[in-house]
């Protein structure tokens, strides 16, 4: 069985055959478990960039029309704040960090990639992993500023780079950024973590409770598909624009948040029907 498909909603997996082809009749689908935590507790999502633009023209000018802040909107949609634009902006931002520090921990340095572009006949310049080049920005710098400071040139210490976790007892999936070997803690002990994007909660709690509901979902597929390891603990890194990271670390739970959550988007699509 092999992973054809991830969305915001779905992981989708097919039986391939002895050539690799797939063999129709096999897909099924699991529910991703962020999709899953966004259903209940809210999330992000398209129109939700106007309302808030709508919002904070509100707040400081409660008289003006409807009318007025609608042209506003129209305005702004064509220049660098399009809400819109701002709101594809931080989920390329994330996609572009989390790539970057994939790269680098699974063992390729900071150098120039290039690759040959078969239909123009060329060799072309795919990116430049070097702190200072524009491709790079704070946030890509941030993720190898932790990976650095975690791993170092010490590779052993990685057990698993954006690492497939899937629950056939529970039937979601979820991809796990970074799984370490806790080797304070003894043989057989992991230590799950996820890369945020974000604004920090606060300096001292930089995660939010939905990080956390996340990680609660990593930690109890990853004990499903590996019963003969242990999660210790879990870790939400939250990279900064400036290039600097926050982490706040919780041990391992007994998962419960993030079962009361799946049990309530269970029955809210139940009751949807």
């Amino acid at each position: 069985m092999t992973r054809i498909a991830g969305d915001n909603s779905y992981y989708t997996f097919i039986a391939l055959d002895w050539v690799g082809d797939p063999v129709e009749g096999t897909e099924i689908r699991f529910e991703s478990i962020t999709s899953v935590i966004k259903s209940v507790t809210g999330g992000g999502w398209g129109p939700g960039s106007y309302r808030g633009f709508k919002l904070g023209i509100r707040s400081q000018h409660p008289r003006m029309s409807d009318e007025r802040i609608e042209q506003l909107y129209t305005k702004a949609k064509r220049g660098e704040w399009d809400p819109n634009r701002q709101l594809k902006a931080a989920g390329d931002r994330g996609t572009k960090a989390h790539w970057v520090a994939e790269s680098v921990a699974l063992g390729y340095e900071a150098r120039t990639w290039t690759y040959m572009d078969e239909e123009m006949g060329r060799t072309r310049l795919l990116v430049r992993m070097v702190p200072d080049d524009p491709f790079m920005d704070g946030y890509c710098v941030a993720a190898l500023a932790y990976l650095r400071d975690r791993v170092g040139a010490n590779r052993d210490l990685i057990w698993g780079v954006e690492k497939l976790l899937v629950s056939t007892k529970h039937q979601v999936a979820g991809t796990a950024d970074l799984i370490l070997k806790d080797t304070g803690s003894g043989s057989g002990m992991v230590e799950i973590i996820d890369y945020k994007t974000h604004k920090p909660n606060t300096l001292k709690r930089p995660a939010f409770w939905n990080d956390f509901l996340q990680l609660e979902g990593y930690e109890l597929l990853f004990e499903e598909m590996h019963p003969e390891l242990t999660v210790t603990r879990s870790t939400v890194v939250v990279l900064r624009e400036d290039g600097t990271y926050l982490e706040e670390t919780r041990p391992w739970t007994n998962h419960e948040g993030f079962l009361s959550i799946l049990e309530a988007h269970r029955a809210q699509k139940e009751a949807m029907e």
